[in-house]
Parts: structure tokens; C-alpha cells; sequence
């Protein structure tokens, strides 16, 4: 389905593609795993090959899970002359990378560490709150 919204924002495009985790903590997982692939800001597919050329203006993904199913949604900005199709083909193009495993190797595990630690952090975080919510003021 497509839609089209109107606004004052500037153009973008988003595209999601849905996934059935239904609490499924392996497949909730790795729909991080696969978003984080595709864009962590650094290393992932849309970073080397949309970000860093500047082949458009911005373009990103990542997952969004909500109880009975979960996303990935990726979003593009184009470029002064670009159109909306381009960057969209051009999104696409990185999730048909994906889909081929046409990644470096390394970069999976790196996407498996920098996950463990992101949760790591999250959960001290967490600690501190519990334990600060107990101290008196």
C-alpha cells in the first residue's frame, strides 16, 4: 500500500516492511540484528552505500516491535533534483543486498556485539534507576 501525506515537513519517503514475532524473543532479536545491518550510523549497508557517497541527502532503518508483530522501516531523504522513486529504489536496493548476504562477514558480528553492549548499557541503566528510587533524598 501506498500513501501519500502532505505536509510542511520537507519530502521523505518511509518504507516498512511488517514481520510475526509475536513475543519471540529469537525472532525479536533478529529483526534487530537485520535493521542494524542495514543502518547502525557507522558500518551498515545504508551507511557505506547511501550515507557516506551521499547518494541522498539521509536516508536510515530500524526496527520497531510491538507485542503480536514487529517492522523495519527504512526512510529517505533525496537530494535537491532527486526524486522520491530514486531513493526509494535506492533503499531497496540495500535490502535486496541483505537479502543476498552481499555484506562484509565482520560486520554481522559487529552488529551482534555493539547489540550486547547496547543491552548491557540498558540494563545498568535500568539497576541504577532501581537502586537511585530507593535511596532516600
Amino acid at each position: 500500500m501506498i500513501k501519500d501525506i502532505t505536509g510542511l515537513e520537507a519530502e521523505n519517503i518511509r518504507i516498512a516492511y511488517g514481520f510475526d514475532i509475536k513475543a519471540n524473543e529469537e525472532a525479536s532479536l533478529l529483526l534487530i540484528l537485520t535493521a542494524a545491518i542495514l543502518f547502525n550510523g557507522k558500518a551498515g549497508l545504508i551507511d557505506l552505500n547511501l550515507n557516506q557517497p551521499q547518494k541522498v541527502l539521509k536516508a536510515s532503518a530500524y526496527d520497531a516491535q510491538l507485542a503480536d508483530y514487529g517492522m523495519i522501516i527504512l526512510s529517505g531523504n533525496p537530494k535537491s533534483g532527486q526524486s522520491l522513486d530514486e531513493v526509494r529504489d535506492l533503499l531497496q536496493q540495500q535490502v535486496e543486498l541483505l537479502k543476498k548476504g552481499a555484506f562484509p562477514d565482520w560486520l554481522t558480528e559487529a552488529v551482534i556485539n555493539n547489540t550486547r553492549y547496547d543491552l548491557l548499557k540498558q540494563y545498568e541503566r535500568t539497576r541504577e534507576g532501581q537502586w537511585q528510587s530507593l535511596m532516600p533524598t
